[in-house]
């Protein structure tokens, strides 16, 4: 399966289907913010995109989704389990927030 990047219609495509209330907010919120390169829950600029391994927080049937660091680490506090998505936008900053995060973990 290959990584939807949120906000594109292709990820509104599959989340208008599984998960049509959270397609509306993130739309609201693009809308409000002007611009799709927002975090798809508080619409605060994103530190990047994450596969849903396990969700416990996002909506079942959100393939992929946009996190600031607050929502991430929320996230993580109620056990979800996302994969960062390789993009080429602030890599390195999502890069470490991650391993911060998941790597004591898994210790």
């Amino acid at each position: 399966m290959t990584d939807v990047t949120p906000h594109s219609l292709e990820w509104f495509g599959i989340v208008d289907r599984l998960a049509p209330a959270f397609a509306r907010t993130v739309r609201f919120t693009i809308q409000c913010e002007s611009s799709p390169e927002v975090c798809s829950v508080c619409g605060d600029e994103p530190i990047g995109d994450f596969r849903v391994i396990e969700a416990v927080a996002t909506t079942r049937g959100v393939p992929t989704i946009r996190l600031c660091d607050c929502c991430l680490a929320i996230r993580d506090g109620a056990g979800e389990t996302l994969v960062p998505i390789q993009t080429e936008t602030k890599r390195s900053r999502l890069a470490s927030i991650w391993e911060m995060i998941y790597l004591p973990r898994r210790r």
